[in-house]
């Protein structure tokens, strides 16, 4: 969605804003999200504007004024700290369950990407780097191009390499939740758009028929 924006900005106008895509996004997991108490935590960290939600995912304060990917790149960056504080939330739950002190090295185990999958999204004092972990979260869910393998180098992982001949390493899968979001927001939007234009046609007949 933050490359999809940026790449389709005419001067005109911004087809969406981060507000109006997160909003959608939460309100497709509401109504359609089969995990009952996943759909209540999520919908309930977005209304209750955690993690500054509310103050980094707003519309545009000029709607013909483009956003830049830095303001974009709020929207993964807070489902990425959504999603790791669901990480703690349940490793907390089940340290509690096995009756046990939770420790730092449980904290450490919790975050995700680990400091072994991607050492420079995360700084020495344990706060991750948000450039760092957008760059990360870019290699994992976009087809490697040239920025993809532009990232890759600068986060020091190993570039792709394809050989018709070779057999395919086993894909690294991302969290089932992060799984999930771009699948969720591409038909929430699609679902929302097609409801507008239902609306808009229902609309007009009623104006030809007055």
């Amino acid at each position: 969605v933050v490359e999809w924006n940026l790449m389709i900005y005419d001067g005109d106008h911004l087809i969406l804003s981060t507000e109006e895509s997160s909003r959608r996004l939460r309100n497709f997991v509401q109504n359609f999200f089969a995990c009952n108490e996943c759909r209540l935590n999520f919908v309930n960290a977005y209304d209750q504007c955690m993690f500054d939600r509310c103050h980094r995912l707003k519309e545009a304060d000029d709607p013909s004024a483009e956003q830049t990917q830095e303001e974009w790149m709020e929207l993964p960056l807070w489902l990425f700290e959504t999603h790791n504080a669901v990480n703690l939330r349940l490793m907390k739950e089940k340290a509690t369950r096995e009756k046990r002190a939770w420790n730092h090295q449980d904290e450490v185990n919790s975050r995700w990407p680990s400091t072994e999958d991607c050492p420079r999204c995360w700084r020495e004092d344990g706060a991750w780097d948000d450039l760092n972990v957008y760059k990360f979260l870019r290699t994992e869910y976009w087809p490697d191009d040239g920025i993809t393998n532009m990232y890759r180098t600068a986060l020091n992982e190993p570039l792709p390499i394809f050989d018709d001949d070779a057999v395919s390493p086993p894909l690294k899968m991302p969290p089932f939740f992060l799984q999930v979001v771009p699948v969720v927001l591409v038909v929430g939007l699609g679902l929302s758009w097609y409801i507008q234009k239902q609306e808009r046609r229902r609309s007009g007949m009623h104006k030809r028929i007055e």
